[in-house]
């Protein structure tokens, strides 16, 4: 798991999850935020590993 801080003002769509088959859910009751280029703009903060 990710903590990831991305600056203000860049630009950034917000919208419902799609399923994604198996343990994936999704549905119109999740959402995301989907950052273009993210990998240029964020900086990890923390990381911890998924048990």
């Amino acid at each position: 798991m990710y903590y990831i801080e991305f600056p203000e003002g860049i630009p950034k769509y917000k919208g419902p999850v799609g399923y994604q088959g198996g343990p994936f859910l999704g549905g119109l009751n999740q959402e995301q935020y989907f950052i273009p280029n993210s990998k240029n703009f964020g900086k990890v903060i923390k990381s911890y590993p998924i048990k």
